[in-house]
C-alpha cells in the first residue's frame, strides 16, 4: 500500500512538473519577439528617420535619433542591474557603448523621462572612453575632436 502511494505522488508529481514547463514555456513565447518583428520595427523607424532626412528635418531626426539610442542604452542598464552579462559579452558590448558615451560627452542625455536619464548616465560612467592616443577619423572622434578643442580654448585662453 505504501509503495502504490508513493508511485502516485511521483507520477503526480512528474505530471504536473510536466504541465507546469508547458504553461510556463508558452507564457514566455507570449511575451518574446520574433526576430522578425524586431528587424520590420528597426525599418519602419529607419523608413521614417530617411522620409524626415528627405524633407530636410534634421533637428526631428536628430532628435528621434538620440531618444531611440537613449532607450536602447536605459535598457541595457536595466539588464545589467538584473542579469549581468559575462565578462567577453561585457567587453563586447562596452566596446560599441564607447561612441554612445564619447557622443554624450558633446551632447549629455537630455529627456524628459528623469528616469531615463537617471538610468543612463551612470550607466554609461562604467562605459571605458575614448582612448586618448586614439587617431580614429570616423564622425563621432571628429565630434569629440571638436569638443576637445573647444576645451582647451577655454581653459588656456588669455585673460581678459
Amino acid at each position: 500500500m505504501k509503495i502504490k502511494t508513493l508511485v502516485i505522488i511521483a507520477v503526480s508529481l512528474m505530471v504536473g512538473a510536466a504541465a507546469g514547463f508547458l504553461w510556463a514555456s508558452n507564457a514566455f513565447k507570449k511575451f518574446e519577439i520574433a526576430k522578425e518583428v524586431d528587424a520590420a520595427a528597426l525599418a519602419g523607424m529607419d523608413s521614417v528617420t530617411l522620409a524626415q532626412l528627405r524633407l530636410n528635418e534634421t533637428t526631428n531626426v536628430i532628435a528621434d535619433l538620440e531618444r531611440r539610442m537613449d532607450m536602447r542604452v536605459e535598457t541595457l542598464a536595466v539588464w545589467d542591474q538584473f542579469a549581468p552579462p559575462s565578462t567577453e559579452i561585457r567587453k563586447r558590448r562596452d566596446n560599441w557603448l564607447t561612441s554612445v558615451k564619447v557622443y554624450h560627452q558633446s551632447f549629455p542625455v537630455t529627456n524628459n523621462d528623469t528616469n531615463l536619464v537617471a538610468l543612463v548616465n551612470p550607466f554609461l560612467e562604467k562605459i571605458p572612453g575614448r582612448s586618448p592616443t586614439s587617431t580614429c577619423k570616423g564622425a563621432v572622434c571628429r565630434l569629440d575632436d571638436l569638443r576637445l578643442a573647444a576645451l582647451k580654448t577655454e581653459t588656456n585662453s588669455a585673460p581678459k
